[in-house]
């Protein structure tokens, strides 16, 4: 009976001082840096990093914050060590900017785990630039001008709120995330997923990915192997190759040029002035108030225009070209539909 207590009590304190010493061995690989820096001169920060979450915040302050975390996922406290000296991150300042960058030795190489996290304050009047690769990136609300480049990121944009300019810009390449207002942006994505609630002005540029807006007033875009999804907009101007766009509501002026695709839009509203599809191995499905006055062109090879209850619009057919004309409805002020296509079908139906 004593020796199986001997047993139970070596075990027992052998099992207190493994687990004390492994909480001491872990606090030391937890590194936290913060400094606060004057805002006087400063008027751009520029965020360099790698693996890192990423938090800018503003704040009421004449000063910048940053805030890092830096935690390494070993046992070994060699490997520990030689990670947190490999792995540097240099807070400078130059010119009217501030740099927060993270660097490692050029030949170094390891295959542990570890997070960075940044927390930076910065005043409204600050304008940002960051760029991260296997990361993620959230901004709660930021007045001043972004610069945002991002590889394999996921992220929450929640207020870009700039209404100076036209200096906001976002690159995304294989991301994932959402930005819940933005005023004038250019925006470039690559293999990527965005979601936006409610957008000013975008222009973009995108291939391989998907985008969906709930509202915005207008949307320039250059697309290919895209899909698109729009709740309702004023103006879009799309050019696109092998493009999937769905559009619920659009009130006022809609240019789209699409080369083996889909084109939806679900309901044009009375408000619209003109409309102009040129079409390539495009089927489209269109829907348009019954109260909207109009001045249809359309003009189809190897393909028809399909309508009904559209008494006003005549056919001319001439071999394998279809020619649609008339005037819909009663109005001192004419919109235009304009519609060009090869090889595939469009259906035109009132509601």
């Amino acid at each position: 009976m004593k020796k199986k207590q001997i047993l139970l009590l070596i075990y027992l304190i052998f099992f207190y001082f493994n687990a004390y010493a492994q909480k001491t061995e872990n606090d030391n690989f937890y590194k936290y840096y913060k400094k606060s820096f004057s805002s006087n001169k400063i008027k751009n920060i520029n965020l360099i990093a790698k693996y890192a979450d990423i938090n800018i915040y503003n704040w009421d302050k004449d000063s910048i914050s940053v805030e890092t975390e830096m935690k390494i996922h070993t046992n070994l406290t060699s490997l520990a060590k030689e990670i947190f000296n490999n792995i540097k991150i240099n807070v400078v300042t130059y010119s009217n900017t501030l740099q927060v960058k993270m660097t490692s030795d050029e030949n170094f190489r390891n295959n542990i785990l570890y997070d960075v996290k940044y927390n930076i304050f910065i005043p409204y009047s600050i304008n940002a630039k960051i760029k991260n690769n296997n990361g993620s990136l959230n901004i709660p609300k930021i007045q001043g001008d972004i610069n945002v480049n991002l590889s394999f990121c996921s992220f929450n944009m929640q207020n870009i709120i700039n209404n100076k300019s036209d200096k906001n810009v976002i690159k995304l390449n294989y991301c994932n995330g959402n930005i819940n207002k933005i005023t004038n942006s250019y925006i470039s994505l690559n293999s990527s997923t965005l979601n936006v609630l409610n957008a000013e002005k975008i222009n973009c540029n995108s291939e391989y990915s998907n985008i969906n807006i709930q509202k915005i007033n207008s949307l320039k875009i250059n697309s290919k192997l895209d899909i698109i999804n729009i709740s309702k907009i004023n103006n879009l101007m799309c050019n696109s190759i092998d493009g999937k766009i769905f559009i619920k509501n659009l009130n006022n002026s809609c240019f789209i040029k699409n080369t083996k695709g889909e084109v939806n839009i679900n309901k044009i509203e009375q408000t619209f002035t003109n409309l102009l599809l040129d079409l390539e191995e495009t089927e489209a499905n269109i829907r348009i108030s019954k109260n909207s006055s109009y001045i249809i062109n359309a003009n189809f090879n190897n393909a028809e225009l399909i309508y009904k209850d559209i008494p006003e619009i005549k056919k001319i057919s001439d071999y394998n070209s279809n020619t649609y004309k008339g005037t819909v409805g009663l109005s001192d002020n004419y919109s235009s539909i304009t519609i060009l296509n090869k090889q595939k079908n469009v259906k035109l139906t009132v509601y």
